[in-house]
């Protein structure tokens, strides 16, 4: 057994909550909850990690695809998503916070230690307070044309959300889209779940229509280095033939 396997399977052990082992799952049965715990390997076959997701949620069972390489690079952060999932994280309610515009320079420091896909470009920016710490922020796109059902639509994309890590945001995200409607006066929002934790049912609890599921996403990666890369995105004058002689390879 790999020492992530190892690491991770000890770390969900320590929950104290029952619990079955069977290499690489972990099972929660009665909180409806398993971790797929995926070493890094090149990927033969991307649909399957979906197809897998699409099963449990059929059982009725929320599955966490818990990946080496985020493991490795952000445990700490890791850790606080897991316990936030099982119930225990510092409850704040929105209600007790206010809303500011943020800058750049603070939405960049607080995704990085908040979320696992960091700080992309984005135009609109606001911070959720309590009193004067900042507990959650939401980014959110320029606008795009689009349709839907026919109808021509200015849509802007809720890129990022993120909470304190160690914290649940109670209406947090509710209060930040509220006020994004308010000062922007969008025809319409969308956004993305990130399949590899979530089924995407808390944002049509808030209002949110699914509409698709999308193609797996590819990334190139380093085994040592663990830093992924999309292929769309590679470093200034590299290739992906060069980066796949050089170690990388794609998940």
């Amino acid at each position: 057994m790999s020492n992530f396997l190892q690491q991770a399977g000890a770390f969900l052990a320590s929950l104290q909550v029952e619990h079955t082992v069977a290499p690489p799952f972990v099972h929660f049965p009665q909180r409806r909850l398993s971790f797929h715990l995926v070493e890094l390997q090149p990927c033969t076959d991307p649909p399957a990690f979906q197809q897998l997701s699409m099963e449990y949620e059929q059982q009725g069972t929320r599955l966490v695809q818990l990946w080496e390489d985020q493991w490795t690079r952000r445990q700490h952060l890791v850790q606080a998503r897991v316990r936030a999932l099982m119930g225990d994280s510092e409850r704040i309610f929105a209600r007790n916070t206010t809303i500011n515009r943020i800058d750049r320079l603070t939405l960049d420091a607080f995704l990085q230690l908040n979320h696992l896909q960091g700080s992309p470009q984005v135009k609109y920016k606001y911070g959720l307070y309590a009193k004067d710490l900042l507990v959650a922020v939401a980014s959110f796109s320029g606008k795009r044309p689009v349709k839907r059902d026919g109808v021509a639509l200015d849509s802007y994309e809720l890129v990022r959300f993120a909470s304190m890590a160690g914290t649940t945001v109670t209406g947090g995200l509710s209060k930040l889209l509220s006020t994004f409607k308010e000062e922007i006066k969008p025809g319409d929002i969308m956004t993305y779940a990130d399949r590899d934790w979530s089924n995407g049912h808390s944002y049509e609890q808030l209002g949110f229509t699914f509409i698709e599921n999308t193609a797996p996403q590819t990334f190139l990666i380093h085994p040592r280095e663990m830093q992924r890369i999309y292929p769309h995105r590679l470093p200034p004058g590299a290739t992906e033939v060069e980066l796949l002689r050089k170690g990388y390879f794609r998940i």
